[in-house]
């Protein structure tokens, strides 16, 4: 917006410096052009009538130092014809009468007794002239012409000057234009910059940062006051919120437990027949108790602080492989894990695990026996270019039945749950594993696997070269304080 504010300025200056550079220009090239032209038409009818009494009597003797003269104060050329158009004297001597058919016509108006001046190419000087041609008359009667031609030298660098001097005055007006614009655009633009600060924090997460009152025009002082309001009451809501989902999530476990285990001790005392009835019952009491543990999950990633850092994505999947691979075995389903280890990447501490757990957890439960899930690591980012999101790939693929379009397409909602489905779900899983992926800045899809099944793809932003290679050397360093240490001993015992 400073740019815009600072365009503004500078475009309605220019357009008024224009406007009156121009005019002043035009004026002043026009208004020197004239007094030229009259000034050369007052020295031409001066000669004229010097000349008139002479031609008359056809006394030419002194009609070549008036010419003479006259060329030399004009810096041009003079010409002193008969009425015949015949050439009586000329200055300088070596100018032939080889004239423009601009300046025949001004001659032939004057030996007609008219007056014509004009700015003509001349032929002989080369350059643009005066030309000003006066009939040499008395009484009515026309005895011959006088001509002049004067170079317009003087006037076009007169002009030339002026036009340089404005130019450069209005290159300094919008030097001045732009630093007083850029000081104005900075006092207009500091209480926007300040609330676009403040509206940042808060889409951060950082409520409790009010926007400043006290600057700007009274508008944005209302503006910046509303926005408090408005943050002020957003983190009101927020607050009761989370506390609400925390509460609820923690008052509700102690009743659930010991629902549990009044249900177990009903056991002795049932009829026949009512031992599958118990063990629904107890199925459906852990499927609240699951959900209430992932409403708390829920709860917890709304709290603040949660920064992607580098984390090692091949010792997280080793990790939970190990901790769900008797899990699977159980139920006769294998877990594999393909690719090449991608090393580190980056996501909020602690949310691979959770991922993992959750992904893993909904591929058990549609798994049929015998078939294998595979965790499939790809690493597409190449040497020398910034690593962005994406160029490593997790893939969590099952054999199970799979999800339409639509379903997959609603599976990240909360409470969703598929249709048909096993008992024991929640519909959050899906939901957490989402949220998580958000917070670490990556992204999470879910395809049809090829063969059949659901394939769970997220995309990862591998860790900056720079802190692989500082990790890389701290275990270097490591490594070799550690063998120095084992070293040491042995040498001292053998002294």
């Amino acid at each position: 917006m400073t740019r815009r504010l600072l365009l503004s300025y500078l475009s309605l200056t220019l357009l008024v410096v224009l406007g009156f550079g121009i005019s002043l220009g035009v004026t002043y090239a026009s208004d020197q052009r004239q007094r030229a032209q009259r000034l050369f038409e007052r020295e031409t009818a001066v000669l004229a009538d010097l000349v008139e009494q002479d031609i008359r009597l056809k006394d030419y003797a002194d009609l070549p130092r008036l010419a003479s003269e006259y060329a030399r104060l004009s810096d041009g050329r003079v010409l002193i014809l008969d009425r015949r158009a015949k050439v009586l004297a000329s200055a300088p001597e070596s100018t032939t009468a080889a004239l423009s058919d601009g300046e025949q016509r001004d001659l032939m108006t004057a030996l007609a007794g008219g007056r014509a001046t004009n700015m003509r190419e001349s032929l002989t000087l080369g350059v643009q002239v005066f030309s000003v041609a006066v009939p040499a008359a008395s009484g009515g009667t026309t005895q011959g012409a006088v001509h002049l031609a004067a170079p317009a030298d003087e006037v076009t660098e007169a002009v030339h000057r002026v036009v340089v001097a404005l130019a450069v005055l209005a290159f300094a007006i919008l030097g001045c234009v732009a630093g007083i614009g850029i000081m104005l655009a900075r006092w207009t633009i500091g209480p926007i910059r300040a609330l676009e600060n403040a509206t940042d924090r808060l889409a951060r997460g950082t409520l409790d940062t009010p926007a400043a009152t006290d600057i700007g025009p009274p508008e944005l002082r209302q503006l910046a006051a509303t926005f408090n309001h408005t943050a002020k009451r957003l983190q009101l809501l927020v607050d009761q919120q989370r506390g609400f989902a925390a509460d609820a999530s923690h008052q509700l476990r102690t009743p659930l437990t010991a629902l549990r285990l009044r249900l177990e001790n009903l056991e002795p005392d049932l009829a026949q027949g009512g031992q599958a009835n118990l063990d629904a019952a107890i199925a459906e009491i852990d499927r609240l108790a699951d959900m209430v543990e992932q409403l708390l999950s829920l709860a917890r990633l709304e709290e603040e602080g949660v920064t992607p850092a580098v984390v090692d994505l091949d010792n997280i999947v080793a990790g939970r492989v190990a901790h769900w691979r008797a899990l699977a075995a159980e139920q006769g389903v294998q877990i594999a894990v393909a690719g090449v280890p991608p090393g580190e990447v980056m996501a909020v501490p602690g949310t691979l695990e959770q991922i993992l757990d959750n992904l893993l957890s909904n591929a058990l439960r549609v798994a049929p026996p015998a078939s294998t899930v595979t965790i499939d690591r790809r690493r597409l980012g190449r040497a020398g270019h910034q690593a962005v999101v994406g160029d490593v790939l997790l893939h969590v693929t099952d054999q199970g039945p799979g999800m339409t379009a639509e379903q997959r397409r609603l599976a990240f909602n909360r409470f969703w749950r598929e249709p048909g489905a096993p008992a024991g779900g929640s519909g959050l899983g899906l939901a957490i594993v989402a949220r998580l992926v958000q917070a670490s800045g990556a992204h999470i899809t879910l395809n049809d696997a090829p063969g059949g099944g659901l394939a769970a793809v997220i995309a990862l932003r591998p860790a900056p070269t720079a802190t692989v290679l500082s990790r890389l050397g701290q275990y270097r360093a490591r490594h070799a304080r550690h063998a120095l240490r084992e070293r040491t001993p042995a040498t001292t015992a053998s002294r």
